[in-house]
């Protein structure tokens, strides 16, 4: 093991003892000369720092993956534990060593927790570890022209597509999820529903997009009977909002995190892959509703954000 790091990045990883309803429960440093990952644990703090050239099965981290954040600044640090116990000590200790101490230990445990009030100053960068499966996420279909506020905001209850009249006291103060088997459905629904309020759905931004979430990333969530019965997939409902930092959309080719979506760059795609008819010199465009539908009948060749 080398005596001395240099790193410009932590990494975030969720073990197989992760409380149910985090995000993560271990953190550490990438080195920036080897790539490995420098850290302690609180289950293997006899062998105080150690250093992995990846994650792999063990008593304290799991096979799981990871995510990168990076820090303001390049730090240096030693095999020293510098009191520490534990991981999140342990990378508080580093930081205060090399003068960043806006960081404390309850702002790391708040991030474990995907409280949307702690990832806000740290930059995510995407995951690299675990292959993802579609049965690792929830997903909510919506439009390209909502992405910009769900990137700066999130997702939120209520927040979501309004379905008419008829749903306006059911669907009040809720957030709606589906499994992977139901998004097709979803996505039909709503391309019906441009069609019918828009003349011009493409250039409106009435295109049917698809957000993803990991499923543990929630503490709660109710059945949804009445999505269930329509899309004939089981279907959620949440009060919980969603920080967008743990957020991907299937851009047609990849999920990607939804502050790197341009929707600008969507609905041109839209519009250049549209049939287009001319009538009267007005140009028609019809939206293809499933453009940007993901298969998720396979394993997604993307990697998993937790």
């Amino acid at each position: 093991m080398s005596g001395s790091y240099v790193s410009n990045k932590l990494f975030l990883a969720a073990s197989k003892r992760t409380p149910k309803g985090w995000c993560y429960d271990h953190i550490g440093f990438i080195d920036s000369n080897t790539g490995d990952f420098v850290q302690m644990s609180g289950h293997r703090y006899e062998e105080g720092v150690f250093s992995m050239a990846r994650l792999t099965e063990d008593a304290a981290l799991g096979t799981n993956a990871y995510d990168v954040i990076n820090l303001p600044k390049t730090v240096t640090f030693s095999d020293d534990t510098l009191g520490a116990q534990n991981c999140v000590t342990f990378v508080v200790a580093v930081l205060k060593s090399n003068g960043i101490t806006e960081y404390d230990i309850e702002y790391f445990h708040r991030m474990f927790k995907c409280d949307e009030t702690a990832p806000s100053k740290l930059t995510f960068r995407g995951a690299i570890y675990r292959k993802a499966s579609a049965d690792d996420y929830l997903y909510h279909v919506t439009y390209v022209g909502s992405l910009p506020n769900i990137a700066s905001g999130g997702l939120h209850p209520g927040g979501g597509v309004s379905f008419g009249k008829g749903y306006s006291g059911y669907s009040a103060g809720k957030l709606f999820l589906t499994a992977w088997d139901g998004v097709g459905f979803w996505i039909d629904r709503l391309g019906d529903m441009a069609n019918n309020r828009a003349d011009n759905p493409v250039q409106d931004g009435l295109i049917p997009i698809v957000v993803r979430v990991p499923d543990r990333a929630f503490e709660e969530l109710e059945d949804d009977p009445v999505g269930s019965k329509d899309s004939m997939s089981d279907a959620y409902t949440t009060t919980e909002s969603i920080h967008p930092s743990i957020l991907e959309v299937w851009d047609g080719a990849n999920w990607a995190p939804i502050k790197n979506i341009d929707h600008k760059q969507l609905i041109k795609e839209a519009y250049d892959a549209a049939e287009k008819e001319y009538e009267d010199g007005e140009e028609l465009v019809y939206l293809n509703e499933n453009q940007f539908e993901p298969n998720l009948y396979l394993k997604s060749s993307r990697h998993s954000l937790l």
